[in-house]
Order: C-alpha cells, then sequence, then structure tokens
C-alpha cells in the first residue's frame, strides 16, 4: 500500500526561512545575546545545519545505494560528502560523515533481511 504523501508548499516554507533568518540576523546584528544563549544559539544552527544536510543527502544516499548496492564506505562517504559545502567546519564534516555510515549501514541490514 503506498503512503500517501503530505502536500508541502515550498514558497510557503522559503518564505517561513527567509522571515526567520531576517529576524534572526537582527537579533544577531544587536549583539544583545548572554553568553548561555550564545551557546544555545550556536548549538540549534549546528542541528539544524546537520539535519540540512540530513535531508539534501537522503535522495543522494538512496540513489547511489540503488544504483551500486556493493559500494565501499569509503567511497560512498567520498561521493556524498561532495554535496556539503567546502568550508564546512571539521565537526560538521565529522558528524554528516557518522549519518552517511548509520544510514549505510542501517540500509545494508534491511537489503539483507
Amino acid at each position: 500500500m503506498a503512503n500517501p504523501r503530505k502536500k508541502i508548499n515550498v514558497e510557503e516554507v522559503m518564505s517561513s526561512v527567509s522571515s526567520n533568518l531576517e529576524e534572526l540576523r537582527h537579533l544577531l546584528e544587536s549583539g544583545s545575546f548572554t553568553e548561555e544563549e550564545w551557546d544555545t544559539l550556536t548549538c540549534g544552527l549546528e542541528n539544524l545545519e546537520l539535519k540540512a544536510y540530513q535531508v539534501k543527502l537522503a535522495p543522494h544516499l538512496q540513489s547511489l545505494v540503488e544504483t551500486n548496492p556493493d559500494i565501499p564506505a569509503r567511497d560512498a562517504i567520498i561521493q556524498l560528502l561532495a554535496h556539503i559545502r567546502p568550508h564546512a567546519s571539521p565537526s560538521m564534516v565529522a558528524q554528516v560523515t557518522k549519518y552517511i555510515l548509520e544510514e549505510l549501514g542501517q540500509r545494508s541490514l534491511r537489503a539483507a533481511a
């Protein structure tokens, strides 16, 4: 049975993201954060960046596994990391690599079952 997909209004999503980024930019420019608030904000932005990469990489990962199910993990990681921005922090590269390895492991287990 097919899983019905919810219709998403892309323009509405982008407008919301743009509005939120504008509000965040204004708050950052005002410089009115305490150290604790800044740490919380930074952590939240890193989590958001990781989620964005996970969403971005999901179709590439699916396609890679479908077209080349026996691809070595190293080769898959190299191909998929090409989709993240060149100036991503080393910790973000490590987190994305961990995500890729976890996904490859889960997909391998499902294929073997």
